[in-house]
């Protein structure tokens, strides 16, 4: 799809490594923070067309501490949760 590595939290996707860069999970609930902290939105190019994503990068300082790295951790995985909870409601 991506070219990069999936990060799970047990069996929950919440995260994409591609390149050097870290992108976690967003949703409509949390896509505001991220954008606001600074991150930016993982994009690659498939058949010559821009696909965005939902996954953003948190913010750089957070990428060297655990304790700043934590709540953005939380809201991938909350937002991963929704959509995983939205997903079997459709079935």
């Amino acid at each position: 799809m991506f070219g990069g590595r999936g990060l799970y939290v047990d069996d929950v996707f919440v995260a994409i490594l591609a390149g050097d860069v870290l992108y976690l999970k967003t949703d409509d609930e949390t896509r505001e923070r991220f954008e606001t902290a600074g991150g930016c939105r993982f994009e690659y190019t498939r058949q010559g067309t821009t696909q965005v994503t939902g996954y953003w990068a948190p913010p750089s300082d957070a990428m060297d501490s655990p304790a700043l790295m934590g709540p953005w951790v939380r809201l991938a995985l909350d937002a991963a949760l929704r959509a995983r909870a939205g997903n079997r409601k459709r079935r």
